[in-house]
This record gives C-alpha cells, sequence and structure tokens, in this order.
C-alpha cells in the first residue's frame, strides 16, 4: 500500500490521524504520519486491515442496495447513528476501528436510498429506559436489541441526516 492510499482511506473514512494510529495501526501518530508521508513503509498488517476496513465498507452498502433494489417495496431499514465511540462499543460492537467506517455507511446508504433508510440517533439513557420499560435487562445488548430499540421508537430519530462523522 502506498502512503496516498493509507491517507486515501483514512480520509475516506473519516479517521483523524491519532483515531488510525491508536484504532488501526496501534502505533503512535508520529509512527502513522510516517506511513502516510512515505517515511517508513506502510507495514504489512496495517494495510490489510485497512484493505478490510474498505472491503467491509463496500460489501455491507452492496448487499443493502442489492435488498433494497430487489424489494423495493420493503420497509425502512433503520441504522442506528453513534455520536460516541463508547456508545458504539457499549452496545456489543468489538471493533473499535469499525465505529468510522459504520458511520461511513450509514451515510452512504442514506444517500442511495434516502426514502428507504431511517438513520436513528442512539441515546443511552432513552435506550436504557427503553430496556428497563421492556423488561429486557437480562438480554445481551447487542445489533439485535438496539435495532429493536430504534424500531420501536423512531418517532424520536434525528430531525436532520447528519453529514460528517467529526
Amino acid at each position: 500500500m502506498t502512503p496516498e492510499e493509507l491517507r486515501n482511506l483514512r480520509t475516506r473514512f473519516c479517521y483523524t490521524v491519532e483515531e488510525a494510529a491508536y484504532w488501526i495501526g496501534e502505533t503512535t501518530i508520529a509512527v502513522w504520519q510516517s506511513y502516510e508521508d512515505g517515511k517508513k513503509p506502510v507495514p504489512k498488517e496495517m494495510a490489510e486491515r485497512m484493505e478490510m476496513i474498505n472491503l467491509w465498507f463496500q460489501a455491507t452498502v452492496d448487499s443493502t442496495a442489492q435488498h433494497l433494489r430487489q424489494e423495493p417495496q420493503a420497509a425502512l431499514i433503520t441504522l442506528i447513528w453513534y455520536d460516541d465511540i463508547n456508545d458504539w462499543l457499549d452496545t456489543g460492537h468489538k471493533f473499535l476501528f469499525l465505529w468510522r467506517a459504520y458511520l461511513q455507511v450509514c451515510l452512504k446508504l442514506k444517500e442511495m436510498f434516502n426514502d428507504f433508510i431511517v438513520l436513528h440517533r442512539f441515546d443511552k439513557d432513552a435506550f436504557a429506559a427503553w430496556v428497563k420499560e421492556n423488561h429486557l435487562q437480562d438480554e445481551p445488548v447487542d445489533d439485535n436489541l438496539t435495532l429493536r430499540w430504534a424500531s420501536e421508537t423512531t418517532l424520536t430519530t434525528m430531525a436532520q441526516t447528519p453529514t460528517t462523522t467529526q
């Protein structure tokens, strides 16, 4: 991977240099910057992780787009928007380095299929109250539970679609 390709992928998914260094490269900001500046070669493992993020993004967008094209009468698809990395991690997501890429998936799908995509901002307090109200405290907190919450509470969806992740 060239320094330009590394920088382009980082910026495509809106990672700051600091986030990319810590979350993707598991290194320091200075070392990451040296890869982007071409002072050091991009390590194979880092290039593979960036390519994996890129492939995950494309596969997620493509599979959702294919579903919507095959079933245009399908109900709205609710995607949860996580403003905060801690909310992302607290809801069962194990890979913090996918958080920003996930947000870019949401934006891309909203751009492509505005009439079929609902972006629902995650609200930790509202989610906790819903879990308690529905006696779901023993349920694992994962995508299934958070999407159920979002689908049942769509009246409080975001008034405006996010346009950036920074």
